[in-house]
Parts: structure tokens; C-alpha cells; sequence
């Protein structure tokens, strides 16, 4: 990342909804940040604003969970087919 220009430690800003498993999967993600040089910072919030955020571009990364369906179709042919949904 150094040879990439980045000073490290790098700054990621993290929107994160606040639930007990959303938290302990972040703490994770910042601890493996850390061993790559970049500092992690989580910013909790209320879904509906976390994702009003996200959907104006108002974020750097923004975790969220997705519990998928039934159907092993729905929760893959969006990422392997170009013309996805």
C-alpha cells in the first residue's frame, strides 16, 4: 500500500447498523485492517439512516447482513449473470 502512495496508517470509515453480531463482525474486520496498516473507524447507527447514507453516497463502506433465500437462485444469479437484477 506504501508503494501505492497510501500513508499508513490509511483511514476507512465503516457505517455499521447497531446489533451485537453487526459489531462483533467489525471488531473482526478492524483487527485484520490493522495487520494490513489501515485503521478502521465504526460509526453505528439506526438501519434506515445507515442506508439512507448509503444510498446518497454518503460512505466510505457500509456493513450490512443479508440472510439470502430459500433458493440458492435468488441469492447468486444477481452476481453471476451481467444482466442480473
Amino acid at each position: 500500500m506504501q508503494k501505492a502512495g497510501l500513508t499508513l496508517p490509511g483511514q476507512v470509515l465503516v457505517l455499521l447498523t447497531n446489533s451485537p453480531e453487526a459489531i462483533q463482525i467489525a471488531q473482526a474486520y478492524k483487527e485484520q485492517l490493522a495487520e494490513g496498516g489501515l485503521d478502521m473507524d465504526i460509526e453505528l447507527m439506526e438501519f434506515g439512516t445507515a442506508l439512507a447514507k448509503y444510498n446518497s453516497f454518503e460512505h466510505t463502506c457500509f456493513q450490512v447482513g443479508w440472510s439470502g433465500r430459500a433458493d440458492p437462485d435468488g441469492n447468486t444469479y444477481g452476481f453471476l449473470h451481467s444482466k442480473g437484477g
